[in-house]
């Protein structure tokens, strides 16, 4: 299946799933729904993000090689039982994809970070209608476990909504080996 019979397929049964109504409320209650972490099990610095959610109450997902078998089968069948929280450190095109395939139903993408390896200093980007300063802060003084610092800071229930906002960083944040040299970061919530 190439990606534009994916793309088309998945839109298709994203429009099975029942609408429902989408609040981003973080809090501490213990009927939020629940959090998966996206892990791609090819970088440590993903692995780390997802284990940093997995240790504060969410559920690590591997994605392997294939977002869309993770999709059908693990996400869509929670999501007809209600809302989801999902979070990521991963490629683009993973984030592109997930988008696409919930673009159908009510959902939102309240926070995303791009991180760039490929100039002299590294370049991060967060944006989100979340208050963004622990996460810029925890980023930035996250050193080689910055993944695993960001995990921790965007945790749904310890962050605060906000209007729009975007912070732009540079500064020597080093990769991990196995780092494609260009990762987005993001937090969605799905109806």
């Amino acid at each position: 299946m190439n990606r534009r019979e994916f793309v088309t397929f998945g839109a298709s049964c994203a429009a099975l799933v029942p609408q429902a109504s989408l609040a981003f409320s973080p809090s501490a209650k213990t009927n939020e729904p629940p959090l998966l972490a996206i892990s791609d099990r090819r970088y440590s610095d993903s692995v780390r993000f997802a284990n940093a959610i997995a240790r504060n109450g969410g559920e690590a997902i591997e994605i392997g090689s294939d977002i869309g078998t993770v999709w059908f089968g693990d996400i869509e069948p929670r999501l007809r039982h209600g809302g989801l929280r999902l979070a990521g450190v991963t490629l683009p095109s993973d984030l592109f994809v997930l988008e696409r395939l919930v673009d159908r139903s009510r959902s939102a993408t309240v926070y995303t970070g791009t991180h760039d390896w490929r100039g002299p200093c590294s370049r991060h980007r967060l944006t989100g209608a979340i208050s963004l300063g622990r996460p810029a802060s925890e980023l930035q003084s996250g050193g080689l476990d910055w993944a695993s610092a960001l995990g921790d800071a965007l945790i749904p229930e310890r962050l605060q909504a906000a209007s729009l906002e975007t912070r732009h960083l540079a500064f020597g944040l080093t990769p991990a080996s196995d780092n494609p040299k260009y990762l987005t970061s993001w937090l969605m919530a799905l109806a």
